[in-house]
């Protein structure tokens, strides 16, 4: 079985408004053609397990944007698919949890592959200044 690449850019084009959106998306953007994603390769919620359906939301598994909070160049790395899972409305107060973040974690590394979320994680930890919080979010994947 072959290694999965890592998702590199190349997003796919999406309408808004009647238009395509063309060059690099915005934070906003990259967040539906994430959820697109997920909807089409037929995701579950790692909270219940069961398919995610319309109007789920997206959740910031290992990098949230509370932890990187007025450090907005950092935001779109985070809106990644090697850190966003899907989860239902009823489920995202769990995912918040201990347990939550290990589920979504766990989730990330069957759906990117482990070696994909450390080459991530490998590249936050080059733009961010404390390394305290990429050893916590390391820790997530080890557990």
């Amino acid at each position: 079985m072959g290694t999965k690449q890592p998702f590199q850019g190349g997003y796919p084009k999406i309408r808004k408004n009647s238009r395509r959106v063309r060059g690099t998306p915005n934070v906003s953007q990259q967040r539906k053609i994430i959820k697109l994603h997920l909807q089409d390769i037929g995701d579950i919620c790692p909270i219940c397990g069961l398919l995610l359906s319309n109007g789920f939301h997206l959740h910031e598994a290992i990098i949230t944007r509370g932890m990187i909070r007025g450090v907005k160049h950092l935001l779109p790395e985070i809106m990644v698919l090697e850190n966003c899972v899907g989860v239902h409305g009823g489920c995202h107060v769990d995912a918040h949890t201990t347990e939550g973040r290990k589920k979504c974690a766990e989730h990330l590394v069957k759906r990117e592959e482990l070696h994909n979320v450390e080459i991530w994680l490998d590249k936050m930890e080059s733009m961010m200044k404390s390394k305290t919080l990429i050893t916590e979010c390391r820790s997530l994947l080890c557990s």
